[in-house]
């Protein structure tokens, strides 16, 4: 995952990556996304952006974005598969492809009771360097924190008892959020060598 900074000439200003981050891309959002429209409301330095239902998962180790304490550097060094500059490979994933999480859904939320900075989103942060490169909170998960709670960087849904992931082999499953914390994380972790078995 690059930043925009790592992309020659990119304008963090740019009318173009301002569209971009407003046009709504339907299957980056799920049908049960209850989000009120973001229209007129400023989120990460722009109006009108379009909102994801979906994070990749960073692994089992995270514990926050730049406001908790996860450095750049720890976030390139996590057990996941969509981390910071990541760059894991089939053959990286010693746990199997049937047992790690590639990515999963999410909850979104701006100024509410629950949560007040569940801004999932794709494409396009403007303050990217506000975290010093490392605000990666809208665009990835961790299964360090249980499915279901309402935070930034938990995977959740509006579904009733789970959240849908994707699969590193390319399926999906339903993921009950009563599923064992231990066993969440093993799904999280890409050579973790834990036995999970049915889930």
């Amino acid at each position: 995952m690059k930043r925009p900074t790592d992309i020659p000439f990119a304008d963090i200003n740019s009318i173009v990556f301002k569209q971009m981050a407003r046009q709504v891309i339907p299957v980056f959002q799920c049908p049960s996304e209850p989000a009120a429209p973001t229209e007129g409301r400023d989120i990460n330095g722009l109006t009108g952006r379009a909102i994801s239902s979906y994070c990749g998962n960073v692994g089992s180790l995270s514990v926050g974005d730049n406001t908790t304490g996860d450095s750049l550097a720890q976030m390139k060094d996590r057990d996941g598969i969509l981390m910071a500059d990541s760059s894991v490979r089939l053959r990286d994933i010693t746990d199997g492809t049937t047992s790690t999480i590639m990515t999963g859904e999410v909850r979104y939320s701006v100024s509410s009771s629950v949560c007040s900075v569940c801004d999932h989103f794709y494409l396009y942060i403007m303050n990217i360097d506000s975290g010093q490169g490392f605000d990666y909170s809208e665009v990835m998960c961790t299964t360090n924190i249980r499915p279901g709670i309402w935070n930034e960087r938990a995977f959740g849904s509006h579904h009733v008892g789970g959240l849908h992931v994707s699969l590193c082999d390319g399926s999906s499953r339903f993921v009950g959020e009563n599923i064992s914390l231990a066993i969440w994380r093993a799904l999280g972790s890409r050579a973790g060598s834990e036995v999970i078995g049915e889930f």
